[in-house]
Formats: structure tokens, C-alpha cells, sequence
């Protein structure tokens, strides 16, 4: 049986009447290398917050390393990284509090 590292199956996103992922299937296999090109506003970004747990599918259903991405969302956390091309901070808030922001979003406790 194949195992796979990735699995999307007519994922959509929307932002009320704009369609910013539009029914994209792909699987990956463990091990295999893959890149995700397209011109801007293709819906690279949107894909890879809702692979990332940052945003909800509008439609559709994925898995990375087999645990639902709606289900096990913290199961997924653990099985990806993240390198963002830009900071993701918050410039009203300070190092300290971007740090306990996102850490608060991964479920990371205070004295960690």
C-alpha cells in the first residue's frame, strides 16, 4: 500500500465571492520530493495556511502523514515545519508577545 506524506482531495477556499483555491487534488508520497509553482494570486499561499492548520477549507479534505487536517490538527502540527518567505510577526506587538501569541496558537504551554 502506498503511503503518503500528502493527500488533498478537491480542496476549495473562499473569501466570500473570491475563490482562492479552486478544487485542487494532488497526493505526494513519503519520500518524494515535490515543489508547488504558479503565478501570483494562483493560491499557493492559501494552500500551503490551510496545509499549515493556519485557515479552514472551505470544501474538500486533506491529510498530511495520514491524520485528517479538521480532525487532528495537532497531530499534523507535529509532522510539519514551516520556513515562511516573509516574517510572519504582527508589528503592534513585541518579540515577547508575537512569541506567546503563536506559541498560544500551537498549544505550547507558558513555562516551556
Amino acid at each position: 500500500m502506498t503511503k503518503y506524506a500528502l493527500e488533498l482531495n478537491n480542496i476549495s477556499k473562499k473569501y466570500g465571492d473570491f475563490t482562492a483555491v479552486d478544487y485542487l487534488s494532488l497526493q505526494v508520497k513519503e519520500g518524494e520530493i515535490f515543489g508547488f509553482l504558479g503565478p501570483n494570486g494562483a493560491g499557493k499561499s492559501t494552500t500551503i495556511r490551510i496545509l499549515c492548520t493556519l485557515a479552514l477549507p472551505t470544501s474538500g479534505s486533506a491529510k498530511i502523514a495520514g491524520y485528517d487536517l479538521n480532525k487532528d490538527s495537532g497531530k499534523v502540527r507535529e509532522n510539519i515545519g514551516l520556513v515562511a518567505e516573509k516574517l510572519i510577526m504582527y508589528d503592534g506587538l513585541t518579540a515577547y508577545q508575537n512569541l506567546r501569541f503563536f506559541g498560544k496558537l500551537y498549544g505550547i504551554p507558558k513555562k516551556s
